[in-house]
C-alpha cells in the first residue's frame, strides 16, 4: 500500500471501530455509579510508614542529581600517553635557558625558561625579595658592546616578541634591573633576521649562455628553433615535423657503412 492508500484504511478502520467503543464506555458507566466514582475520588492516601518516606526520598534524590563525570585514573610515573595530537608537552624542563628564533624579516622571537635551582641561588645572593623589586628586562645587542635595545617583560610570560630592522644580527639576555644593579639569568644564541626584500646576488652558474643553448639545441635536432630565437609557439611544429619524418632501421645482418664508421670497400675485404 501507498502512504496515502495506508492513511485512507486507517481512517476507515477507525470510524468503524467508534460506535463500538461508544457502547463498551456505556456498559462500563453502567457498571460503576458516579457515586462510587466520587467516593473512590475522594478516598484519602493510605498512610505511608516513615521509614518507607525516607527511602522514597533518598531514590527521588538520587535520581534528579546529574551524573558526574568519571574521574579519569591518575598517571602512572613513567607513562606516556599517546594519542592523536602526540604526548602533551610539560611547561618547564628544570633548566635555565634562553632561546631566539627569527619569525621572519622584522621580528624575533625570545622564550625562556629560569629553574628554582637559580631562583634560590639568586635569593641567597641578593636577597629573598629580589623578584619582587627588581624589574625583569630583555636586553637587545647588535654585536658586541651595549645593549641597542632594553625591554620590561613578564618572567612569567616565558616567551616574547620584539620588532627589529631586517638584515642583521642579534643577541639578547635576560636579567633584573634594581637599585642594586643588573644581575643577569641567562643569555641567548645570535640570530640573523632575514632580509626585507629579494636578494640582488645572481648565481652565475645557472645562467644559460646563448652558444651552449644553441649547440643543444642542433643535437636534440631544434636547429630552427634555436635560429628562430626560441619561440614557444614554434615548438608543436617542429616536433610535428620530426614525427613524420620516417626513422631509419638498419637491419643487423647488413650493417651500415655509415653507422658503423668504415667504408664498404673494407667490409667486401671482409
Amino acid at each position: 500500500m501507498t502512504k496515502s492508500e495506508l492513511v485512507s484504511a486507517l481512517n476507515l478502520k477507525k470510524k468503524e471501530v467508534e460506535p463500538v467503543l461508544a457502547v463498551l464506555k456505556q456498559e462500563e458507566l453502567k457498571e460503576k455509579p458516579m457515586d462510587k466514582i466520587s467516593a473512590k475520588m475522594e478516598r484519602k492516601p493510605a498512610s505511608v510508614p516513615e521509614e518507607k518516606r525516607t527511602v522514597a526520598r533518598q531514590a527521588v534524590s538520587s535520581i534528579r542529581e546529574e551524573p558526574k563525570p568519571p574521574v579519569a585514573p591518575s598517571p602512572v610515573p613513567g607513562s606516556v600517553w599517546m594519542g592523536e595530537e602526540g604526548p602533551e608537552l610539560p611547561r618547564e624542563y628544570g633548566v635555565t635557558v634562553l632561546r631566539a628564533m627569527p619569525r621572519d624579516p622584522f621580528w624575533a622571537y625570545v622564550y625562556w625558561e629560569i629553574s628554582e635551582e637559580t631562583i634560590r641561588q639568586l635569593r641567597s645572593e641578593a636577597g629573598e625579595w629580589i623578584f619582587d623589586v627588581a624589574m625583569t628586562v630583555l636586553r637587545v645587542f647588535e654585536g658586541e658592546g651595549a645593549p641597542i635595545r632594553e625591554i620590561p617583560v613578564l618572567l612569567d610570560a616565558l616567551s616574547w616578541y620584539i620588532s627589529l630592522p631586517p638584515s642583521r644580527s642579534y643577541e639578547f639576555e635576560l636579567g633584573l634591573s634594581g637599585k642594586d644593579g643588573y644581575r643577569v639569568l641567562a643569555r641567548s644564541n645570535r640570530i640573523t633576521l632575514p632580509p626585507a626584500e629579494p636578494s640582488a646576488v645572481t648565481d652565475e652558474k645557472w645562467l644559460i649562455v646563448e652558444e651552449k643553448f644553441e649547440q643543444m639545441m642542433e643535437i636534440s635536432g631544434g636547429v630552427d628553433f634555436a635560429k628562430w630565437g626560441g619561440s614557444a609557439g614554434v615548438m608543436p611544429h617542429l616536433l610535428r615535423q620530426r614525427i613524420r619524418v620516417p626513422w631509419a632501421i638498419h637491419s643487423l645482418e647488413r650493417p651500415s657503412s655509415h653507422l658503423l664508421g668504415v667504408s664498404s670497400s673494407v667490409l667486401q675485404s671482409r
